[in-house]
């Protein structure tokens, strides 16, 4: 966790709020105690885009961020957006697993839970009230148990989005055109 996460949320780091909060995660949960923390590498001062997602891998191979994976096989979810965005990119393009490239990019990748299955509402504003200070070029609400946060939420632009494991688990194709507009609206590349 970058240094400024915690001088930023210190007071919610010492509460009690947040003592029992992490007393409650199991040291079994996934992710593991180190990865739960990669979605803060980057300080909150250089971020230009956040992107919240609803779901997390359940698997061991979670990478604490959101969408991200540390799986060689690509997950259903991450295939559905890479062929979102395949037909703007040069050809060979690929979507990383890891989602390194766009944390680089200073996007954070948020899971609404910090942990698979635990969700504390406290933490997630504590971020969200650090996040809003940024002045953020865009945030892509990836779910649609997301969209309430929007009253929470002070950016430039507010994309909404459904998230593709629901519409792939369907079975239905998953089309939307909200990753390039994130990718206009922040400066990046997926």
């Amino acid at each position: 966790m970058h240094f400024n996460w915690v001088n930023e949320a210190f007071d919610y780091f010492n509460s009690t709020d947040f003592e029992e909060f992490y007393k409650s995660i199991q040291a079994s949960e996934i992710p593991n105690y180190v990865d739960r923390w990669n979605a803060f590498v980057i300080s909150p001062y250089e971020l230009r885009g956040m992107i919240i997602s609803e779901f997390a891998y359940p698997n061991l191979y979670h990478a604490g961020i959101a969408l991200g994976t540390f799986e060689k096989q690509k997950p259903i979810s991450l295939v559905a957006i890479e062929n979102t965005l395949k037909d703007s990119k040069p050809f060979g393009w690929n979507f990383q697993t890891d989602c390194i490239n766009l944390m680089v990019q200073k996007i954070l990748l948020l899971n609404k839970e910090l942990v698979h299955g635990i969700y504390n509402e406290k933490f997630l504003n504590t971020i969200l009230n650090i996040v809003n200070k940024q002045h953020l070029k865009a945030v892509l609400l990836l779910g649609e148990g997301l969209y309430p946060l929007k009253q929470s939420i002070e950016c430039e632009a507010i994309l909404f989005e459904e998230h593709p494991l629901p519409i792939l688990k369907s079975k239905r194709e998953y089309k939307t055109d909200v990753f390039l507009k994130f990718e206009q609206l922040t400066n990046i590349q997926f």
